[in-house]
C-alpha cells in the first residue's frame, strides 16, 4: 500500500484545516 501517499494527503488536509481555522479566527476577530 502507498502509505506515504496517505500520510501526504493527511498532512495536506491538516494544513488546509489549520489555515482555514486561522483565516476564520482573524476574520471573526476583525469583523
Amino acid at each position: 500500500m502507498a502509505l506515504g501517499a496517505v500520510v501526504c494527503v493527511f498532512g495536506l488536509l491538516a494544513l488546509v484545516t489549520a489555515r482555514g481555522a486561522a483565516l476564520l479566527g482573524t476574520r471573526r476577530a476583525r469583523g
